[in-house]
Parts: C-alpha cells; sequence; structure tokens
C-alpha cells in the first residue's frame, strides 16, 4: 500500500514528504504549525508505522522526540509487537526509550508484545525486559488459527516450539518461570516434546534435558 492510500489525501500525506526525507527540522515546523503527528490513515496508520514500516529511523526517533503516541496500533496490534518483530532493533529501543509499554498486547488475540519479540530475535527479547516487560506475561485468548492456540502460553513455551534454545535460556535466566502452566495444564515440557532435539548439538541436548529434570519437579 503506498503511502496516498495509506493516507487517503488526508492531512498526514503532506508530512509523509518529511519523514521520507527524515527532514526532522519540516517536521518540528510543521508540528509548531499545528501539524497533527498523530494522524491516522487506513487500518489506524500513523506516520510512526510509515516510518518504521519503510525504515526510516532518523525520521521514526524524531516523530518520537516530537511527542509522536509511542502506544499507538495498527488495527488491532500495538506499534511495539510490530518493531518487536524486526531484526532491527533501533525502532524497538526507540519506542521504549521514548516510553512505550514493553507489556503490550493485541486487542484481538492478547498475544503480547514479548512473543513477537521472540520471533525477531534475542536482542528484542532482552530490550523488553531491560525496560521493564514481564517475562511470564501471558496470551489472554485463543486463536484457532495459529500454530499453538492456547491461552495461557508464556514466553518460554513459545520459544520452545519454535527450538530457540538461547532465547529460552536467556528468559529462564531473567525470571521465567519454569513450572508455568498454559490454560490446558500443560508445562514447558510439553512444548519442549512437540520437536525431536536429537538433531540437535550435543550442548543443546544436554541443556534442553538439563530442562526436563528440572521440570520433573513442577
Amino acid at each position: 500500500m503506498t503511502a496516498s492510500e495509506l493516507f487517503n489525501g488526508e492531512s498526514p500525506l503532506y508530512l509523509v514528504h518529511f519523514v521520507e526525507r527524515e527532514d526532522c527540522a519540516g517536521l518540528r515546523t510543521a508540528k509548531s504549525e499545528g501539524a497533527n503527528i498523530d494522524a491516522k490513515g487506513h487500518g489506524g496508520a500513523g506516520l510512526l508505522y510509515y516510518a518504521l514500516r519503510e525504515g526510516y529511523v532518523s525520521a521514526f526517533r524524531c516523530l518520537i522526540e516530537l511527542g509522536a503516541d509511542v502506544d499507538q496500533y495498527l488495527d488491532q496490534t500495538p506499534l511495539i509487537s510490530i518493531a518487536a518483530s524486526q531484526q532491527d532493533t533501533a525502532f524497538l529501543e526507540a519506542l521504549l526509550a521514548g516510553g512505550a509499554n514493553p507489556n503490550s498486547r493485541s486487542r484481538v488475540t492478547g498475544r503480547p508484545a514479548l512473543f513477537s519479540a521472540v520471533m525477531g530475535g534475542q536482542r528484542n527479547v532482552e530490550l523488553l525486559l531491560e525496560y521493564g516487560g514481564d517475562p511470564n506475561v501471558e496470551v489472554m485468548s485463543t486463536v484457532e488459527t495459529e500454530m499453538f492456540p492456547m491461552e495461557g502460553m508464556t514466553a518460554i513455551m513459545t520459544s520452545a516450539a519454535i527450538q530457540n534454545p538461547d532465547i529460552l535460556s536467556y528468559l529462564l535466566d531473567h525470571g521465567a518461570d519454569i513450572c508455568a502452566r498454559d490454560s490446558a495444564g500443560r508445562t514447558l515440557s510439553h512444548y519442549l516434546d512437540v520437536y525431536d532435539w536429537s538433531k540437535a548439538s550435543s550442548e543443546i541436548q544436554h541443556f534442553i534435558e538439563g530442562l526436563k529434570r528440572k521440570l520433573a519437579d513442577c
């Protein structure tokens, strides 16, 4: 969707040109003259979302400095979740430094930003926790189209399900509850057993075996 389609000729459209040029002075002047830097287009898309989507980091930071809403949503998804899913951590870090809620979640699925960060990479997970994210935040609702549509699922369960032992280990080292249960009573053990770890390195296999021994006490 182009900028014109995204903003459908509304007032944010002329501000897009400042974003594309990463012209912070232009954005600052426009705001001082009454421009609404939080005006929304299609699906609730704002200038911050557009800057993130197109990779304009300087403009993104500038908009936050000018007071753009760091907790805004695109449709039902918080912008921070979109940023947390990106490999480039600059956008996520800018949002968090600007005061964004690290525990924001989808209004439909209840999926927390931390789950997007697990998909985005370990540094994203680290950033959310560094800024006060809850390592034990849970999915709040069931979405039948998802691979693991289970209420109460935590980030350590997700990291096990996608076979990312590094993030799993990091979360456990930073307060994740190894004995947490989803709404069906399943613990991390269930999610570890989704895949065959026998093809992993001996170091990872040793780590997984150690986890399973600890889980026996849950």
